[in-house]
């Protein structure tokens, strides 16, 4: 990693384009050699450990979750921000500065925007002949839906099965 790292900045640093694209050539060898070390590396390292624990459930699935990164995602909140010259490191404090800039553009902007006598409609052009509209769904549409779930197929995302909400209906 260290002579690919050097050929990059050997590359950056020559002065003459044939020396740059030497430079640069090298570099692109050892950083695909390097990717196909660390993808056999970690192909080596998952085949010996679900051979290890081929009889251990609960391994097995720690190495299937830590391949599929089923792990919930960190915040990307930061931990601190400025203020009038000042740093801010209580989180309250930050949400609510967060709070404050984001509701306040839109009339910020509003107020920088020049006044116009003109009304709104005069921008707009013709209504579309092939709008939509959607009518308000009734509590008797809603039923009759229900009661046409299957009794044997699996809950939704809301993890409630089709028996127990055909059941509450009554």
């Amino acid at each position: 990693m260290k002579k690919r790292d050097s050929f990059l900045n050997k590359s950056i640093k020559s002065k003459s384009d044939e020396q740059k694209k030497h430079f640069y050539s090298e570099y692109k060898l050892y950083r695909n050699m390097i990717v196909k070390l660390c993808r056999k590396s970690k192909k080596d390292h998952y085949v010996n450990f679900f051979n290890d624990n081929v009889n251990n459930i609960k391994n097995t699935w720690k190495g299937v979750n830590s391949i599929i990164s089923s792990s919930k995602s960190k915040s990307n909140s930061p931990n601190s921000i400025i203020i009038n010259k000042q740093i801010i490191t209580d989180k309250e404090t930050i949400s609510n500065s967060f709070n404050e800039y984001f509701s306040s553009i839109a009339t910020k902007l509003r107020e920088a925007m020049p006044k116009s006598n003109i009304d709104f409609n005069k921008y707009l052009g013709a209504s579309n002949p092939n709008s939509l509209f959607l009518s308000p769904v009734t509590p008797k549409e809603i039923e009759d839906e229900i009661s046409l779930l299957d009794n044997n197929k699996s809950s939704g995302i809301n993890s409630i099965s089709p028996i127990i909400l055909k059941k509450t209906k009554a």
